[in-house]
């Protein structure tokens, strides 16, 4: 299968470079580019690196074992993730972007001005304030705290409360930086509770998320070339040292786990790839003899929309969708899983649809960059590229608290696009009626 891999790797570190270059030279905003380098890094990288023989033993993980090992999900895996980028290029695309009356239409939104603004600097602050009613505010002073040994479960239990506030926040933070009108001394105050909200959250994936939207803020002012190729340097440079910290994370802040050369780059792969979890799901598709990941059909789907039913009231509600995964990688009851491994959205889809998943999971990341290209309003396009980027990263349950502020600005857009069409419509009929 090294064949299979250096196709697959060659061509999708290909399309992810044509992205990036099409991100810095072209005066045309694209959602979609910044989903195909994405899609590079996490299945294109690790192809081109198991063809070198850099493979993972994946020793502690049976069910990826499994499935990593097995030609023909290797052959399945490779035309799965090369149809992604085929999908999201004809389907993803906006052609309206210069005409469309929905991108002309956002002035309607000025009339909700206030109200955005000041729901976007409540979340902005929110982590500060759910942070200082948690049980154990101590855990916080230390970056990492939330994750050491000897933390009380009613603290751990506590911070996902914490986690959504952040995600939110940086997301808030992103969107606030993305509209005009702001002092420089403004925009270092919101980089800075951007910060803390990421200091709050105790986890890498944010990390990587805050760069990868003050980088998008970056294109979106941006004037001229010069400057996009200026944030592109400075967001490798933030993106080597966003890298460089993980391995801190791993190496310092969490000296209570064994770590040894196959661990760490078995971290990084856990971290920067997604292709063991695609796999595991397209293998147990394959071999249905071997058990599904859920329980039954949208089961983690469900969940998400019923994430804030307390389990108390719902005992048997699920489990978010890396519980079960991890429980299928372990080969373990799910009862018995203490940590998660990471998945991504075009590995839920085909968990929750079958093979239906293989087109609808990439196809409604494409109809979701397709509206916010329309829409030509770059809060919007960038809060598009945050759920994307948590889409190709992490379980539906992560992306939930993105997701409740796409869609109201989804909406106020679309009627504001409609009400504009209809009112050409009408006038047209006027003039011709007239005429």
């Amino acid at each position: 299968m090294v064949v299979v891999d250096i196709i697959t790797g060659v061509l999708l570190c290909i399309v992810a470079a044509l992205a990036a270059r099409s991100l810095l030279y072209s005066n045309r905003t694209q959602t979609i580019l910044y989903v195909l380098v994405l899609h590079g890094i996490y299945c294109g990288i690790p192809s081109l690196l198991d063809s070198v023989g850099l493979r993972p033993d994946y020793t502690q993980y049976p069910g990826v074992r499994a499935a990593v090992s097995d030609d023909l999900t290797a052959v399945v895996y490779s035309g799965y993730v090369l149809l992604c980028p085929v999908l999201w290029w004809y389907c993803g695309r906006s052609h309206q972007c210069s005409s469309n009356p929905y991108g002309r239409h956002v002035m309607r939104l000025e009339k909700w001005r206030f109200f955005i603004a000041a729901t976007l600097e409540l979340l902005l602050i929110s982590p500060v304030v759910v942070a200082l009613f948690a049980p154990d505010k101590s855990v916080y002073l230390s970056y990492g705290a939330i994750m050491g040994p000897g933390v009380q479960v009613e603290t751990i239990l506590y911070h996902s409360f914490v986690n959504a506030a952040s995600i939110g926040a940086v997301c808030a933070g992103s969107l606030i930086l993305s509209l005009h009108g702001r002092t420089k001394w403004r925009d270092i105050l919101i980089v800075f509770e951007m910060a803390i909200a990421v200091w709050l959250n105790n986890k890498r994936f944010i990390v990587a998320l805050a760069v990868v939207l003050l980088f998008a803020v970056g294109w979106y002012r941006s004037s001229s070339r010069k400057g996009r190729v200026r944030n592109a340097a400075l967001g490798l440079l933030v993106i080597a040292l966003s890298v460089a910290f993980n391995q801190y994370y791993q190496l310092s802040l969490r000296p209570y786990a064994v770590i040894d050369a196959d661990a760490v780059y078995n971290g990084l792969r856990g971290d920067y790839g997604r292709d063991r979890s695609i796999k595991v799901v397209i293998y147990r598709q394959l071999y249905p003899e071997v058990g599904s990941i859920l329980e039954y059909p949208g089961q983690s789907i469900v969940f998400a929309l019923a994430a804030f039913v307390p389990r108390n009231v719902w005992p048997s509600k699920p489990w978010p969708y890396y519980m079960y995964f991890t429980a299928a990688a372990f080969e373990v009851p799910i009862k018995d899983v203490r940590s998660g491994q990471t998945t991504s959205w075009l590995d839920e889809s085909i968990a929750n649809m079958g093979w239906l998943g293989v087109l609808s999971g990439p196809l409604l990341i494409a109809w979701i960059c397709k509206i916010a290209d329309a829409s030509q309003y770059p809060p919007f396009q960038v809060l598009t590229i945050a759920i994307c980027s948590f889409m190709l990263s992490v379980s539906i349950d992560a992306w939930l608290i993105v997701v409740a502020m796409w869609i109201p600005l989804a909406v106020l857009l679309r009627v504001g696009a409609r009400r504009r069409a209809g009112h050409r419509r009408r006038l047209v009929m006027n003039v011709a009626r007239t005429g």
